[in-house]
């Protein structure tokens, strides 16, 4: 009986507290007036949603949203931040207007994180100190008027019209690809560049002119930039796939979550969603490196539609879950 006691004691301290609990602990740490006292009770609540993203306890958009919430202000380690990002990218995709909104001025402090400006600039910021830091370089006003209203923008895309020159162009974009990446020749894979450079460089005039109108248009854009070579690039991807999303295509997921994974490998950080692949050195094709803390299969399906064992144990030859 006293073995069963104590075991059963060691499993209650380590069950994550539910939602409601964490969030009354993390009003009460922003309450605490001791710097040394506040900050050990974000940590308390950072390390038990953690377990609860973990052991895959969030069920719901408001789950995903209400526990984004929650992470501690940022204080030098990038995955919480990551996390509260993830989790919103989940609530939104799944239909959350709160979540919907909030993507803006989460995605701002994401790439402040990474060491990178705001893009967006939506939410007013007044750095006591270092204030180039938080200087926005803005990326195209048709990208930021989705993010910050993205209920009427979506009203305008159902209401508007294709670009047929986006659609010729994403659909060279996917021909130039048409072969066989296990057999393929230096000279295909140098064709493929200069047209994806020439292609691209169209597409940033369409961006930067406001072309973009419908869901389509704003997916199509942004897997052109998913075949850019730069940080930028794969930022602008992200942003014009979120914004389909964001206006009802609900399948642009797929590519918000590969656009972020490509992002972050760009810059040196592992992946979250799993969908990045390469062969360093020139040997077998296999998926680059990824981080699992703070994350788990369920906003993986809910995004890229795969588990991470299902990524791990992809053949080349199989197509992507899209």
């Amino acid at each position: 009986m006293v073995i069963v006691a104590a075991a059963f004691a060691i499993a209650s301290a380590l069950a994550p507290d539910d939602l409601a609990t964490l969030e009354a602990k993390h009003t009460k740490a922003e309450d605490v007036v001791d710097p040394a006292r506040r900050s050990a009770l974000y940590d308390e609540v950072d390390a038990k949603l953690v377990a609860l993203i973990e052991g895959d306890k969030l069920k719901s958009a408001s789950d995903f949203r209400r526990a984004a919430k929650l992470f501690a202000p940022v204080n030098g380690d990038v995955v919480p931040v990551q996390a509260a990002y993830e989790l919103t990218l989940v609530a939104a995709a799944e239909g959350d207007a709160e979540a919907r909104r909030s993507l803006g001025s989460r995605w701002d402090v994401l790439l402040l994180a990474i060491g990178r400006n705001r893009r967006l600039g939506i939410v007013d910021t007044m750095p006591p100190f270092g204030a180039e830091r938080f200087v926005v370089s803005p990326t195209a006003r048709v990208i930021i008027s989705v993010y910050k209203d993205p209920e009427e923008a979506e009203k305008r895309a159902k209401a508007g019209q294709p670009n047929p020159e986006v659609k010729k162009i994403v659909d060279a974009d996917q021909a130039a690809r048409n072969f066989d990446f296990s057999k393929v020749t230096p000279k295909q894979l140098d064709d493929m560049a200069r047209g994806d450079a020439a292609r691209l460089a169209r597409i940033k005039e369409i961006v930067a002119a406001g072309g973009l109108t419908t869901a389509a248009d704003f997916d199509n854009a942004a897997l052109v930039f998913q075949h850019g070579v730069v940080f930028e690039d794969y930022a602008t991807a992200h942003e014009l796939s979120v914004c389909a999303m964001l206006l009802g295509m609900r399948s642009a997921s797929w590519l918000v979550g590969a656009s972020y994974d490509r992002m972050l490998v760009n810059v040196g950080i592992p992946q979250r969603f799993a969908t990045q692949y390469g062969n360093a050195g020139g040997g077998p094709v296999k998926l680059q490196r990824y981080e699992t803390r703070a994350i788990n299969d369920t906003e993986r399906k809910l995004m890229v539609r795969t588990t991470l064992e299902q990524a791990k144990n992809r053949k080349w030859d199989e197509p992507l879950a899209e």
